[in-house]
């Protein structure tokens, strides 16, 4: 069900695309941007605008606007909620930080 829902809105901002173009929108997608250990960064999503992103990748757009929702740095996890509670270990959520920075785990939402 949850990949035809993602079919279905797909193949309607296509259509919408081809017909209108890209509108302008206040409601931009929004990023967390992850800073490694060696000062190198990516971006992972956040909740509003994935269907735009990857459209705007798959029509071979290097950039778009966000907001970014805020910037993380790995040194910080420590200082981290789920760190501090005891819902993860300070390695579990540096193992999970570096999967996710370097593109080899999936994920929804952050540690």
């Amino acid at each position: 069900d949850v990949v035809m829902s993602h079919v279905k809105q797909i193949t309607k901002l296509i259509s919408v695309i081809r017909k209108k173009g890209i509108k302008k929108t206040n409601n931009l997608p929004r990023v967390f941007i992850l800073i490694n250990k060696n000062n190198q960064w990516s971006w992972i999503m956040s909740t509003e605008g994935n269907h735009r992103a990857y459209l705007f990748y798959l029509l071979g757009l290097k950039k778009f606007p966000v907001i970014i929702e805020d910037v993380i740095y790995r040194e910080s996890l420590k200082f981290s909620y789920n760190v501090k509670n005891g819902l993860y270990t300070l390695k579990e959520a540096e193992n999970i930080f570096d999967g996710i920075s370097k593109g080899n785990f999936y994920i929804r939402g952050l540690i």
